[in-house]
């Protein structure tokens, strides 16, 4: 959440049930690649694996914030 302020995105994350972490972010494609590269950067080493998925951006995001 904090590290998202670094960065032009806006989204979600949330902890879900099985332990895992949903992170949906939007905007340019260089930034939010630059805001993922940075959460592993720094949060690494509590990632055992991660995919990703590209899509249009949905336009319903403003800002980033956690959900549940």
């Amino acid at each position: 959440m904090r590290l998202a302020g670094s960065y032009a995105v806006s989204g979600t994350v949330r902890n879900c049930d099985d332990g895992s972490v949903e992170l949906v972010a939007e905007g340019d494609a260089d930034e939010v690649s630059a805001f993922v590269a940075a959460v592993s950067g720094r949060l690494g080493s509590y990632i055992d694996s991660m995919s990703s998925t590209d899509a249009p951006a949905s336009g319903r995001f403003h800002g980033f914030r956690i959900t549940d």
